[in-house]
């Protein structure tokens, strides 16, 4: 299967935005959903399951508590945190 170009990667990306900007943006129940659409923009042959983890458990190092990475694409150590869309993303953890 042939490579994208840069212009149709970008032409699905925007198809993708216009979907999830009219989504009620839902952090817990669409994360999978939301990357899954994202990531199969660049390459649709490819399943995102094959290589991106989510809720990825790793410990606090100041605290020992285990903490959850909303993403992890191991071979690019690309780590994704997503909020839900009425919370902004500098407002800390409760």
């Amino acid at each position: 299967m042939p490579m994208l170009t840069d212009r149709e990667i970008k032409q699905k990306l925007k198809i993708q935005a216009k979907f999830w900007n009219n989504a009620n943006g839902y952090e817990k129940g669409q994360t999978q959903q939301f990357w899954n659409s994202i990531l199969r923009c660049f390459d649709s042959a490819m399943d995102p399951k094959d290589y991106i983890q989510y809720e990825k458990q790793v410990k606090d190092p100041n605290t020992g508590s285990t903490k959850f990475i909303d993403g992890y694409i191991a071979r690019t150590r690309v780590m994704i945190e997503q909020k839900s869309s009425k919370i902004a993303l500098s407002k800390p953890e409760s």
